[in-house]
């Protein structure tokens, strides 16, 4: 799937590969396989899975998984925005990819009986709760860029957080890191209630500020007012596997009036770009339904990163 509903056209084509992603794809791989005995095309989802379980584990640091391989420059040239893509290894660690590195591991590992992606999910958990874990901010810091923190506050680090220390059994850390993301990453549009998905860090580079300083003056999150669709229904997620379900009931309540017509919801209630569109977004549709989906079944039928 694309990123978003409206794509452009374009004949480049660029090898952007994110450790994330495809744990996300080895994670619906593996529930699919998990849904029944014999299911259709075994064989192929089973190579699939392996094959993005070895990919992530060859590329890891200190035994968190790092972030893939391509990376987009861009750079300003008589007022125009000039993008570039670098085909090299991404280095930097990310929070939010070995959460969902995590989960798949430990699912795959689990289906097929592989010590080797149990222990590698074993280790992610134990590296995220002594390497990433913020005590000061009670949430996640948002990666590791070789041995260096970066201390970015991001709403994902702190809903997936509260998720996977639900699932670790660090119930003491999960609840004040649920808390961390629907008290402090609280924004609005309208009358409706969400979450915005940064805090203080700079909407745009150096280089691209300059640019949008007429709508975005101070070039900060911290002065934008939106909701963002899919991280808010992480938080949702959050507050379901902390057994309050009626909270998360609350949240999607407050995004149900973004609904489009064909059941789409966007990316984030203002365009922002470079970031968002403002526009339906295959994400947030998807987080919206599945944790529609969630809320909606016996807890025993649950399987969305448990």
């Amino acid at each position: 799937f694309p990123a978003e509903a409206a794509v452009e056209k374009s004949t480049e084509k660029k090898h952007l590969v994110r450790s994330g992603a495809m744990a996300w794809v080895g994670f619906a791989v593996s529930q699919y396989l998990n849904s029944k005995k014999d299911v259709p095309n075994k064989a192929e989802a089973l190579a699939l899975a392996h094959g993005i379980a070895n990919y992530l584990l060859q590329h890891r640091h200190n035994g968190l998984v790092t972030g893939g391989f391509g990376e987009m420059n861009y750079s300003v040239q008589n007022g125009l925005i000039i993008e570039s893509f670098s085909e090299k290894n991404i280095t930097w660690v990310s929070t939010e990819h070995n959460i969902d590195a995590y989960f798949f591991l430990k699912s795959f590992g689990k289906l097929t009986e592989n010590f080797g992606y149990i222990q590698a999910a074993d280790e992610i958990k134990s590296k995220l709760l002594t390497k990433l874990w913020n005590e000061k901010l009670n949430q996640f810091n948002q990666g590791l860029d070789g041995d260096s923190l970066n201390e970015s506050q991001a709403l994902d680090c702190a809903s997936w957080g509260s998720v996977f220390l639900a699932s670790a059994a660090e119930k003491k850390k999960s609840g004040e890191s649920l808390n961390t993301a629907d008290s402090r990453y609280k924004s609005g549009f309208k009358n409706l209630n969400g979450h915005k998905p940064y805090l203080t860090e700079p909407i745009f580079s150096v280089t691209l500020a300059s640019l949008y300083k007429t709508e975005f003056p101070k070039n900060s999150w911290q002065d934008i007012s939106g909701i963002w669709v899919e991280g808010s229904a992480g938080v949702a997620l959050a507050y379901l596997r902390a057994g309050r379900p009626h909270e998360a009931k609350r949240i999607l309540s407050d995004l149900k009036p973004l609904m489009e017509p064909d059941m789409s919801f966007p990316d984030f209630t203002k365009k922002v770009p470079y970031t968002f569109e403002g526009r339906s977004s295959t994400a947030s549709s998807l987080w919206y339904w599945l944790v529609d989906a969630e809320i909606k079944s016996p807890a025993e039928d649950q399987l969305l990163w448990k």
